[in-house]
């Protein structure tokens, strides 16, 4: 069993990382999502993330029995002090998304959404030593017209042109 922990306490939120979980989970994999039931509604920096930690925690004492922890959050908040209360594998989706990029390339560039998330990526890609090959943290812009079109269509180009621009 696989407890996948979405620090934020929405529901929906947690429900579509589930849906995520399970369509890539191996055969006989269980996945469990959860969150916290007091913290803040979505992670938005360091701030709501002192809040939320507290509530991981608990969800991991009551979740003894999994075989391994996800932290459902690109920041990878509260992924040390999991870590530091319990010998299973804990997995944050920031730190493995750098593991797979460093496996990937020579160099990457990470893309987030909040402005307040760039120093929180930047410190965790220090902590574990991939600020040597990130070549940059970018801000995803998402402006009125981008929510006019489907999402792939709106979004591919602008992330392309990240690309080219830390890349060439």
């Amino acid at each position: 069993m696989c407890i996948s922990d979405s620090p934020n306490t929405t529901k929906k939120m947690t429900d579509r990382i589930e849906a995520a979980a399970n369509k890539v989970a191996s055969n006989g994999t269980r996945i469990v999502a959860t969150n916290p039931k007091n913290g803040p509604e979505s992670i938005e920096g360091y701030y709501d993330e002192v809040f939320c930690i507290p509530g991981i925690l608990e969800e991991v004492f009551l979740h003894k029995d999994a075989d391994a922890y996800i932290i459902g959050c690109f920041d990878d908040t509260g992924l040390d002090a999991v870590r530091s209360i319990t010998n299973k594998p804990v997995l944050g989706i920031g730190d493995s998304s750098y593991h797979i990029a460093s496996c990937l390339a020579g160099t990457f560039s990470v893309i987030t959404t909040l402005d307040v998330s760039v120093p929180i990526i930047k410190n965790n890609l220090l902590k574990r030593g991939f600020d040597r090959i990130c070549e940059n943290v970018s801000k995803f812009v998402f402006g009125t017209q981008i929510h006019k079109v489907p999402p792939v269509q709106g979004k591919i180009p602008f992330c392309e042109n990240l690309c080219f621009r830390d890349f060439g």
